[in-house]
């Protein structure tokens, strides 16, 4: 298999060669890591090599210059994008910007989600052009947020490309769900509706056993306990971003010097389980390995679901099978409040789409209006402000 990874200098990006070094079925990969900083990316290499041991994974590194990426892309299998443009500066501006409106902060959701997707377009559709002329035929996952959104544009842009959405986050609520039954999570039987990040489990059954009603996904607490999570945001002495870039910092100097343990315990710092719990039992299914982990998708919906438009994108639960990928069938109609929650959620991301790809500031408050957070339409005209006068007038990648 050979494998680039888009944003591969993240400080994350060990931890998946150190879940992938731990499996009984070893899997051959080349791996090139792809990165804007020499540092970072020298840093993340050395340290995904320690972390992979004896494991038949070989890794290389590329900057993110197109001459470069080319050639790093020719031939590849699967393509991770994980690309965060802006950095930890620009997510910062993403997280505490909303709160001046009494909106929840987030890079992913909401205003600082839509200003993430509005920074991040021209730099996606830059790698779409790059990957339809290199690998058309590779699996293309995208980790940047937000990935609803930024998915939209590039099923419209990049039709003939095989790509989608991943995260863990609907999987690790089912084992929140079995660990609460004492039954193994992939023994559950279950339903899900949802956009990335806010999805709502329902019909779950353990054999004879129904858990009643939806449970929702971690990130719902944003939409359902907003005055909450406001004050919360409020009371941090600094945001999630400013202190993931000290992580960060304090590991890539720890990567360059330190030994297996030294790497080991950076890592420990910040969790990053979308690696164990989505992508990297992903890749072991494309080489055709066995594995019992639902895999959470964002993909159009193309008749999957007779509640929602055919491009609408939804994160629908897959299985993967002799290295392919089917959607499950839903069982169960979803209850009418959770339906409704995700509709809107699906109308908004279908606007908020229209506005990053045709760069307009008018339909980035059309998008905002329909936002089931904003109820107070008079903050609209400085949220597109906050929103265009951030955003670099450059290309630049930042992992």
């Amino acid at each position: 298999m050979k494998l680039v990874i888009l944003g591969g200098s993240a400080q994350s990006t060990p931890a998946l060669f150190a879940w992938l070094s731990r499996r009984r079925h070893a899997v051959p990969i080349d791996v090139t890591l792809a990165g804007r900083t020499p540092r970072h990316l020298a840093a993340v290499a050395r340290a995904s090599r320690l972390c992979a041991g004896e494991a038949p994974i070989a890794i290389r590194t590329s900057t993110m210059q197109a001459p470069h990426l080319r050639a790093a892309l020719a031939g590849a299998d699967t393509v991770l994008v994980q690309i965060r443009p802006g950095g930890f500066a620009s997510r910062h501006f993403d997280e505490t910007f909303p709160l001046k409106y009494d909106l929840c902060g987030d890079e992913g959701l909401g205003p600082g989600g839509l200003s993430a997707a509005w920074r991040a377009w021209p730099h996606l559709a830059l790698i779409g052009e790059l990957l339809t002329g290199c690998c058309p035929d590779a699996l293309i996952l995208l980790m940047t947020s937000p990935v609803g959104v930024l998915a939209r544009g590039m099923f419209r842009a990049f039709p003939q490309l095989r790509l989608y959405g991943i995260c863990e986050v609907p999987w690790l609520a089912l084992r929140r769900i079995a660990d609460g039954l004492g039954v193994p999570a992939a023994s559950l039987d279950f339903d899900y509706v949802g956009v990335n990040h806010l999805g709502w489990l329902h019909g779950v059954t353990a054999g004879r056993h129904a858990v009643p009603g939806a449970v929702a996904t971690k990130y719902v607490r944003l939409h359902d306990d907003a005055a909450a999570v406001l004050r919360e945001q409020r009371a941090l002495v600094e945001s999630r971003a400013r202190w993931l870039e000290r992580v960060s910092e304090r590991s890539f100097t720890a990567y360059l010097d330190g030994d297996l343990a030294a790497v080991h315990a950076a890592l420990g710092r910040r969790s990053a389980p979308w690696y164990a719990e989505a992508v990297g039992p992903l890749l072991l299914a494309r080489a055709g390995c066995e594995v019992d982990t639902p895999f959470f998708l964002s993909c159009p919906n193309a008749g999957w679901h007779p509640g929602f438009r055919s491009d609408d994108v939804l994160e629908i639960p897959h299985e993967a099978a002799g290295g392919r990928l089917r959607k499950r069938g839903p069982r169960a109609a979803a209850p009418p409040d959770v339906l409704r929650a995700v509709q809107a959620f699906t109308q908004y991301e279908a606007l908020a789409c229209d506005a990053v790809m045709d760069r307009d500031p008018a339909a980035l408050a059309a998008a905002l209006r329909v936002h089931p957070w904003i109820t107070a339409p008079d903050v609209i005209a400085d949220l597109v402000g906050e929103i265009v006068s951030h955003a670099p007038a450059g290309l630049r990648h930042t992992a």
